[in-house]
């Protein structure tokens, strides 16, 4: 009603650990994601992974919002050996 063209969703993985079960978190995921396009939204979308969800685990419990989306920011932040690394993955 008020014209917006773009919305965020801070933080989708907070939303989706709500459900409990990987196949609601999809089925809910896709939901989102066609509700966007009939509304004509363009949306930015955060979802955080913590030390135990980086890599692989987070491959397998969002990765598949990856294919979802027209582009991808990764921001990595970890310390190693007192140094702090930051990276950014488009």
């Amino acid at each position: 009603a008020m014209g917006a063209r773009r919305i965020v969703f801070d933080s989708l993985d907070v939303m989706l650990d709500l459900l409990g079960d990987k196949k609601s978190e999809r089925r809910e995921a896709y939901r989102l994601h066609e509700w966007l396009i009939r509304q004509g939204l363009s949306a930015v979308i955060t979802a955080k992974s913590s030390e135990k969800t980086a890599g692989i685990a987070f491959q397998e419990s969002l990765g598949f919002l990856q294919f979802m989306t027209d582009c991808v920011i990764m921001l990595n932040h970890r310390v190693s050996d007192g140094v702090s690394q930051r990276s950014v993955r488009v």
